[in-house]
């Protein structure tokens, strides 16, 4: 999978065109993911329970894609087991419309069953996976490597290290290196990503990791984000702005 740099919480047409501008000359390959949110809880047309300004109506979410050649238009769909994780992804895709490019699953282990279904229905998205080994999950980094590996070979396109859950702490460099080597190792083809904390002040955690796989890709969400947790264009585009330059480096 091409590598990225992801700001999730994008709730608008303006916003996303903002960071598209942010996108400096020399980009080395990399897209630009236009990250939005998406529950059960929204599905169903209530109202998030946590970080709802950055949680669109889901009647929206089709709007906010742009058509932009650098943009990797991506649904990041949170599920708690509240209702079939299949079903769920079938409406929640519909609803993302025709420039829907990839979807991350921020839910626990989902069942390989759904990622088989997704990927015979809509061959052409990108399926990213949020591994949270080291938060709420009890299993090293390493063992979860291999728990993606044995449930999910085939069925995924990338895999997001990301045990922060959207609220902004920092992540371990070491625990997120043993977690991507162990990855890379298992599955050479797969895109590896790293998140939690990310801000264009705490970028420089990334670049060991970067030198060591050198198509990572890179996500931030709350530390882009005022007290309201409304994002803040100028601390957005300075992210973008330094992801590019440092990842897209030689």
């Amino acid at each position: 999978m091409q590598p990225y740099i992801g700001v999730s919480g994008i709730t608008s047409r303006r916003e996303a065109a903002e960071l598209l501008a942010s996108v400096p000359g020399e980009t080395a390959g990399r897209r630009l993911m236009i990250g939005v949110l998406a529950n059960v809880r929204t599905l169903a047309g209530l109202d998030s329970e946590r970080g709802r300004n950055r949680h669109p109506p889901v009647e929206r979410i089709a709007e906010i894609f742009p058509d932009h050649p650098l943009a990797l238009s991506c649904l990041h769909f949170y599920s708690h087991g509240e209702a079939p994780l299949a079903e769920s992804l079938r409406k929640v895709v519909e609803l993302a419309g025709p420039r829907l490019q990839a979807v991350q699953l921020n839910v626990a282990w989902p069942p390989p069953e759904a990622l088989r279904e997704l990927r015979s229905t809509h061959p052409g998205l990108a399926l990213i996976f949020q591994v949270r080994a080291g938060a709420e999950d009890e299993s090293s980094p390493v063992q979860a490597a291999e728990r993606v590996h044995d449930l999910y070979r085939g069925l995924l396109d990338a895999v997001l290290f990301d045990p922060s859950r959207g609220l902004g702490r920092l992540f371990d460099p070491a625990a997120a290196g043993a977690f991507l080597g162990a990855m890379a190792r298992a599955d050479p083809d797969l895109g590896l990503g790293v998140a939690g904390g990310l801000c264009a002040e705490t970028l420089p955690l990334v670049r060991s990791l970067r030198m060591k796989f050198p198509q990572l890709s890179v996500d931030a969400e709350a530390r882009l984000r005022d007290e309201e947790d409304r994002l803040v264009p100028a601390r957005a585009s300075a992210y973008v702005r330094r992801a590019f330059e440092m990842l897209a480096a030689p």
